[in-house]
C-alpha cells in the first residue's frame, strides 16, 4: 500500500463571492467563515454558480476545492470547479462528478492561476446548501513520527446507570473524532508550514487528509486544540511538533 504525507487544506484568500441565487439570511459569504452553523442556500434547483473574480490585473492560484456541511448528495448534485482568463470561456479544473455522500470532501487538481473561478452545481433535484466551500493551495506536511489512530473517536453521550451498574438509558449527542499528530525532529521548513497554518487558521475549522494516497476519501473537518507549543531540540536546530485535532464525526 502506498502512503502519502499528511495534508492540510485551509489556505485560501477568497473574498467577495457572488452566487446565482441566495435565500434570505443564507448569503454566499457564509461559505468562507469556516463555521458549520452558517449556510449558503440557493432558491431553486436550476444550475447554481458560486463565482470569484480576483480583480483586474490579478490572478488566483488553486489546486484543491474543499466542501463541508452540505446536502449535495441528497440533491443529486454534479460538482465542477471552473476557471477562466476572461470570464467568458470556461474550463473545467476537473471532470464534473456526482457527489457521493453529504460528508466533507476535498478534490485536488492540476494547479491553475487565473483571474476568474466558479463552482458549478448541476443536475440538482432540489435546493442545495453548503456551509463551507473554499478553494486554494494545499499544504503538504510530512509523515507523522508517532503512530496515531485516524479513526479514533469519543462518543459524547449521557449514560444512565442503575445503582447496581445496569444501563438504563443512553442519550447520544455526537461522536468527536480525535487525531494527535507528532512530528519529531522537524526542520524549519516543516515548522514554518505549521506555524503559518496556526497563524492563519488559528482555532478555525479546516480540512485534514491523514493519508492522501491510499485513503484519499478520508477527509475530516477538524479544529486544533487551543495550545500551540513546539519545543526546540538539538540546540535549536529542530523542533518536536505536536498538533492535537478534534472534529465532529459525520
Amino acid at each position: 500500500m502506498a502512503w502519502g504525507k499528511i495534508k492540510f487544506f485551509y489556505k485560501h484568500s477568497l473574498t467577495g463571492l457572488t452566487a446565482t441565487s441566495e435565500a434570505a439570511g443564507f448569503l454566499v459569504a457564509n461559505v468562507l467563515d469556516m463555521l458549520e452553523g452558517t449556510l449558503w442556500k440557493a432558491t431553486s434547483s436550476s444550475d447554481q454558480y458560486i463565482l470569484f473574480d480576483a480583480g483586474s490585473g490579478n490572478t488566483y492560484t488553486a489546486d484543491y476545492i474543499a466542501i463541508a456541511g452540505h446536502n449535495l448528495k441528497t440533491r443529486a448534485a454534479t460538482l465542477t470547479l471552473q476557471y477562466s482568463t476572461d470570464g467568458t470561456i470556461w474550463n473545467n479544473a476537473f471532470t464534473g462528478f456526482a457527489v457521493v455522500d453529504d460528508k466533507a470532501f476535498v478534490k485536488e487538481f492540476t494547479t491553475q492561476n487565473v483571474r476568474y473561478w466558479r463552482v458549478k452545481l448541476s443536475t440538482l433535484t432540489g435546493i442545495p446548501y453548503i456551509s463551507i466551500c473554499i478553494w486554494g493551495q494545499a499544504v503538504e506536511l510530512d509523515y507523522a513520527s508517532s503512530s496515531f489512530d485516524p479513526h479514533g473517536e469519543d462518543n459524547k453521550a449521557n449514560i444512565n446507570l442503575s445503582e447496581t451498574g445496569y444501563v438504563l438509558g443512553i442519550h447520544n449527542r455526537y461522536s468527536e473524532r480525535q487525531i494527535d499528530l507528532v512530528f519529531n525532529d522537524a526542520d524549519d521548513t516543516l515548522y514554518q508550514k505549521c506555524k503559518t497554518w496556526w497563524d492563519t487558521s488559528g482555532l478555525k475549522n479546516f480540512f485534514v487528509s491523514w493519508e492522501p494516497t491510499s485513503h484519499a476519501t478520508d477527509i475530516y473537518l477538524m479544529h486544533p486544540d487551543k495550545s500551540f507549543k513546539n519545543p526546540l531540540q538539538v540546540g535549536g536546530l529542530y523542533r518536536n511538533i505536536s498538533i492535537n485535532l478534534k472534529g465532529r464525526k459525520e
